[in-house]
C-alpha cells in the first residue's frame, strides 16, 4: 500500500511569495509599463516588445529606407583627428621607426 503525506488544509504557506488573503496563491505583482522608443527614421513611438517584429523601428518601410541609407553610404562614421603628440605623417613621413621594428 502507498502512503501519501497528509496535507493540512488550514495550514498557509510560508514566504514573500503567497498571498495572505488568498493562501498557496502566488502575489500578483503589478505590470511594469511598456518601453516605448521613437522610430529611427520617422520618430513614431514603438513598443520595445518582442512582438513588435520591426524594432527600433515602426514599420518595414523604416527598417528599409534606413538600410538603403546603410548601402549608399549616406551614413558615415567620423574619422578622429590626430591629435598634436601624434605625427601626422607617421613613420613613413620621415620619423624613425620605434624602437623592436625595422624599417622598410
Amino acid at each position: 500500500m502507498v502512503s501519501f503525506p497528509r496535507v493540512d488544509p488550514h495550514r498557509r504557506p510560508v514566504g514573500p511569495r503567497s498571498d495572505p488573503h488568498h493562501p498557496g496563491l502566488p502575489i500578483a505583482r503589478p505590470m511594469s509599463p511598456v518601453k516605448q522608443v521613437a522610430c529611427p527614421q520617422c520618430g513614431v513611438r514603438v513598443e520595445w516588445t518582442p512582438a513588435s517584429k520591426y524594432r527600433p523601428f515602426c514599420s518595414e518601410r523604416c527598417k528599409l529606407i534606413d538600410l538603403g541609407a546603410w548601402a549608399s553610404e549616406s551614413y558615415r562614421i567620423p574619422l578622429a583627428e590626430p591629435t598634436e603628440s601624434e605625427d601626422p605623417a607617421g613613420p613613413e613621413g620621415g620619423a624613425p621607426a620605434p624602437p623592436g621594428r625595422r624599417s622598410g
